[in-house]
């Protein structure tokens, strides 16, 4: 079956898809107008071609970016079905949309594009997606329907820019202002995830070492000397009865409940009052709350920038932009701004009586609002709010690191003091503390 008639039948069995206007020189010679339904703009040329119609102008209908009902137009696939709760990596899904928006500028056409994709790209959880959404697109559904049934992979802000592309003929467009900003934030991950791994690892070898040291060498060094357990020095008493609860039962039930208490409240802070409380959190703590405020007010300018940019209204990119912060306490702060925002006030009144975002952004906004470059600007302030970031992690891992050596050390020494004490005293016959 040719790409062609893929199309063909694409457009017959009426899915919701893209609309086009267009006027046309037909076989007859005579000028004809009409609509047309098609995935992108290319593959709308291609179909008229194929009915003997050729375009002397096309344009897009303009159509609603709401992502609320594009969820609800998904469909079952025909054939192999793949679960919604399919993932891939943040360098896998960043690697696909890259490509696919280097094929898309090239100028070749959606269902070619994804073919492309499988072919360049190793990775077999690509493959498996770019077949889902091929075998989606297949069955009429258009490209951002068929992404809006992978929640697990696709956000909110990539449906609603895909969207926005199909309906303007501005796909290849809109993916690379996509993928633009899914190479910013993984950029930014990587950072900090970087950042985390020596005070991580540090830490964890240290509890590793602390708990065989206190259960098992401290107890078969203190079992040579023979000197009865009343006698010895404190730190030594302190870590012996600390060794032996943990090798008790009780030790045992105490280490599991724990365990289970860190797993409830795991799985707690993913519900409503858990995030609020954890989210709160988060902006609270010093360090550690500038850097996250920093990071969440990015990706508000930098998201907002890229939806009004790309013919979002401001209502639906709030809405967008609420659920790809990450922070519920910013989110219903969001929420409020919508409300403020649909009953006619501009965006600068209700960011600055929220009392969460910086002054600098603040400005942007009512700079870019009076004189119509909104888009542009908190793109910009989004590049500097980055730096700022960066800043804020440097900063915080320069100091998270040698606090916690500083505390292990002090806890370090703690268990020399206790080990060597007693040998020290057998050796040089001191009176016992």
């Amino acid at each position: 079956m040719t790409l062609n008639l893929l199309f063909t039948l694409a457009i017959d069995q009426k899915k919701t898809m893209p609309k086009f206007k267009y006027t046309a020189l037909n076989r007859a010679g005579q000028y004809i107008d009409g609509e047309i339904e098609a995935i992108d703009m290319p593959s709308a040329r291609i179909v008229l071609s194929d009915q003997g119609k050729f375009v002397s102008e096309i344009v897009a209908v303009e159509a609603s970016a709401d992502v609320d009902t594009i969820a609800e137009q998904v469909e079952h696939v025909a054939g192999p079905a793949i679960k919604k709760n399919f993932k891939l990596s943040n360098r896998e899904k960043q690697a696909f949309i890259s490509q696919f928006a280097t094929a898309l500028r090239a100028k070749i056409p959606v269902m070619a594009a994804l073919e492309v994709v499988a072919q360049q790209n190793p990775s077999k959880r690509v493959v498996k997606l770019v077949t889902f959404l091929t075998r989606q697109i297949r069955s009429g559904n258009s490209l951002s329907v068929a992404m809006a049934g992978l929640p697990a992979i696709f956000d909110r802000l990539d449906i609603s820019l895909v969207k926005v592309g199909e309906s303007t003929g501005s796909l290849d467009e809109c993916m690379s202002r996509l993928s633009e900003v899914n190479e910013r934030e993984l950029e930014v991950n990587n950072t900090i995830i970087t950042s985390s791994l020596y005070p991580v690892f540090v830490l964890f070898i240290g509890l590793i070492s602390s708990v065989i040291v206190i259960t098992w060498i401290m107890p078969r060094i203190i079992s040579t000397l023979a000197v009865d357990i009343r006698w010895l020095p404190w730190p030594t008493r302190i870590m012996m009865n600390v060794g032996e609860y943990l090798n008790s039962p009780a030790g045992w039930i105490t280490v599991t409940a724990v365990c289970f208490a860190v797993l409830f409240i795991a799985r707690w802070s993913r519900t409503i009052p858990g995030r609020l409380i954890f989210d709160r959190l988060k902006l609270a703590l010093p360090i550690v709350g500038d850097m996250n405020r920093k990071w969440a007010v990015s990706r508000f300018a930098r998201m907002l920038g890229v939806l009004t940019g790309n013919g979002v209204d401001m209502l639906t990119s709030l809405k967008v932009v609420r659920n790809c912060l990450n922070n519920e306490i910013l989110a219903r702060q969001i929420d409020n701004l919508v409300g403020q925002v649909r009953a006619g006030s501009p965006l600068a009144g209700p960011l600055k009586k929220s009392a969460l975002f910086p002054a600098l952004l603040i400005q942007v906004v009512s700079v870019g609002e009076n004189t119509g470059l909104l888009p542009d600007m908190l793109i910009n302030a989004a590049d500097s709010f980055d730096k700022e970031t960066d800043q804020a992690v440097k900063r915080f891992m320069a100091i998270f690191p040698a606090i916690l050596i500083f505390v292990l050390a002090i806890f370090i020494g703690f268990l020399l003091m206790a080990t060597l004490l007693p040998i020290i005293q057998v050796e040089t016959s001191l009176p016992m503390f």
